[in-house]
């Protein structure tokens, strides 16, 4: 059933043969795109880094020279490092970081031909890698409902599904194109 369920996660990454290469171009147009505007992002933070370390470390000697009390010390550090913290995770979480952008793009393409055949032919170890590769955070199982279902999605698959119903609505004038964009799904309990 698990197996089942899965399979039908994949078929929103389906892409029709004759789409494949030009969803190709269209998807490293827009990665490369959005890893610039990502380089220019981690740029701004790395510099807001910077200041609140030269902040803190200023808070820090005066605090050893005796130039501020306990209380104004302990409260600027503890905000300095807040925001240090939630800096530091936004660089983490950057969405797509590949040297080789080209070739996982070629790859992602060559998966989405056909997904569901991959996922039914390969063993348990690919199984779990190809998991790995198209939902990086894993899949939730709700017993329950007995439904699969994911936080986050790959980038390079995700902007792929996206192009594939772009150039399906465009091609065929219908918009029966349907995926459901992980990062906008609530948290578990939370229903419209």
């Amino acid at each position: 059933k698990l197996n089942t369920a899965f399979t039908s996660m994949l078929a929103p990454f389906k892409i029709e043969a004759d789409l494949a290469e030009e969803i190709e171009k269209e998807v490293l147009t827009m990665l490369k795109t959005r890893i610039k505007d990502q380089l220019v992002t981690e740029l701004e933070l790395q510099k807001q880094k910077s200041q609140l370390e030269k902040q803190l470390e200023s808070v820090e000697e005066k605090y050893m020279l005796d130039k501020i009390e306990d209380e104004l010390y302990l409260k600027y550090k503890a905000k300095y490092e807040a925001e240090l913290r939630h800096i530091n995770k936004q660089l983490e979480n950057s969405p797509i970081k590949s040297s080789n952008l080209e070739i996982a793009t070629k790859k992602a393409v060559q998966i989405c031909a056909n997904p569901a055949a991959i996922w039914a032919s390969s063993d348990y170890i690919s199984k779990r890698n190809l998991q790995k590769i198209i939902f990086p955070e894993g899949i939730l199982v709700s017993k329950e409902k007995r439904t699969v279902r994911t936080e986050n999605v790959n980038a390079v698959f995700l902007e792929i599904a996206r192009q594939a119903g772009t150039l399906a609505h465009k091609k065929t004038g219908k918009n029966d194109f349907e995926i459901v964009y992980p990062r906008l799904v609530g948290p578990p309990g939370l229903e419209p």
